[in-house]
């Protein structure tokens, strides 16, 4: 396991004040991470997709994997957003920050793979758009379209 999601489930069941589903405060915009340096390299994706087949999640969508697999429609699914049913959701990593997982990350010291030391942020250079829900809408299929629209021809096989 690549321990992205580990490390930072850890850290936030640790740090994390309280065991409600509210996270701390984040600073005002103008005190965090500028937006634009925000990026998420293709290396960082690659990572945190072989850390959910790991999990077993490979086949989560975006909003099970910010909210947690136990969720089941995107209507509801941040009123059903519990750490304790899913510490290695996005939500629950995150709440001892209230930051972006990005910016989290970064606190923690994880900005690069620890195999290769290739960065997992830059700036950002282009924007992906995605479904939340729906057919096809796992997170799998969103970093193979990302791999296949850098790399072609080239894929993770994590």
């Amino acid at each position: 396991m690549s321990l992205i999601l580990k490390k930072l489930a850890e850290i936030s069941r640790h740090q994390h004040p309280g065991k409600d589903n509210v996270a701390v405060v984040a600073p005002s915009e103008d005190e965090r991470l500028p937006m634009v340096h925000r990026g998420v390299r293709l290396v960082m994706l690659q990572n945190l997709l072989s850390d959910l087949k790991e999990l077993g999640r490979d086949d989560i969508n975006s909003g099970q994997f910010l909210n947690g697999v136990h969720t089941k429609d995107s209507a509801t699914d941040w009123q059903e957003f519990n750490p304790d049913l899913d510490a290695y959701s996005g939500k629950a990593c995150c709440l001892h920050t209230g930051l972006s997982i990005v910016e989290t990350m970064i606190l923690a010291d994880m900005t690069q793979d620890p195999k290769t030391g290739e960065a997992y942020f830059s700036d950002i250079d282009t924007f992906v758009s995605y479904a939340w829900r729906g057919e096809g809408a796992s997170l799998r299929a969103l970093v193979e379209s990302v791999e296949d629209a850098l790399s072609p021809g080239v894929r993770c096989h994590t």
